[in-house]
């Protein structure tokens, strides 16, 4: 698979989520163990020490990571299988036939890799369970196959998008924050708004809410309370009067 020439591999493991049935997936140096970063494309190495690496079962990996970069996009489609296919699966099925498509690590999810551009500034639909990403994005590769061995298709543009706009979700411009850089907009989806408020560091918004408690509250209390203080600060959490 021309994949394996690019060097975009990693190694992967799992851990557990706070609350979470779901695991959390991190991608691994298989050299030195060290955490990669999809921002940073020259962390990630070649497919022969990725696969030497799990082959030899260092930093206890699950498998292999695959960073996806353009002209490459990643359609992502969980809760589904073939022989049982949501609606949306079925409609991408169709569209990327002949193209790499492998079995998920849990079983229950689709991955397909194409040559093709999304335009429609989407890239999920929590509904229909999918998601589409062309960059800084990894995804866990897992080489139990469905379809298109060692082929990875391009598919044209417009075709492509005529199926993304369907089922893709318009992204909410999100107005930057003070000491956010510069560049314009950035899109998220509501639920990734919240997401993203809730999970910032409770440290980075002491000064903050040191003015609405007092300090020896939040220090005795900071890990229990103050993610909902944080929440609550910006509007998140709704109060009745």
């Amino acid at each position: 698979m021309e994949l394996q020439e690019l060097p975009i591999w990693g190694l992967f493991i799992t851990e557990s989520q706070s609350g979470k049935d779901k695991l959390r997936k991190l991608a691994l140096s298989p050299q030195s163990g060290n955490t990669l970063s999809t921002n940073k494309p020259d962390q990630w190495g070649s497919f022969s020490q990725a696969l030497k690496g799990y082959q030899r079962h260092v930093h206890n990996a699950k498998g292999l990571a695959m960073l996806v970069q353009p002209p490459y996009t990643v359609i992502d489609l969980d809760h589904t299988t073939v022989d049982s296919p949501t609606n949306a699966a079925k409609d991408f099925l169709q569209l990327v036939k002949g193209t790499y498509t492998e079995r998920s690590v849990s079983g229950k999810g689709l991955h397909a890799v194409i040559r093709g551009n999304n335009n429609t500034g989407r890239n999920r639909n929590n509904n229909a369970n999918l998601e589409v990403y062309s960059e800084k994005r990894f995804f866990a590769i897992t080489g139990d196959v469905i379809d298109g061995t060692g082929v990875i298709r391009s598919i044209p543009d417009d075709e492509f998008n005529s199926v993304l706009e369907r089922y893709l979700e318009p992204r909410v411009p999100v107005k930057p924050t003070q000491g956010a850089e510069s560049g314009g907009q950035s899109y998220l989806t509501d639920e990734q708004v919240i997401e993203k408020a809730c999970k910032q560091k409770a440290v980075d918004y002491l000064k903050v809410c040191s003015k609405m408690v007092g300090k020896s509250f939040i220090l005795v209390n900071q890990r229990q309370i103050l993610p909902s203080l944080i929440c609550w600060r910006f509007g998140l959490i709704k109060t009745s009067h």
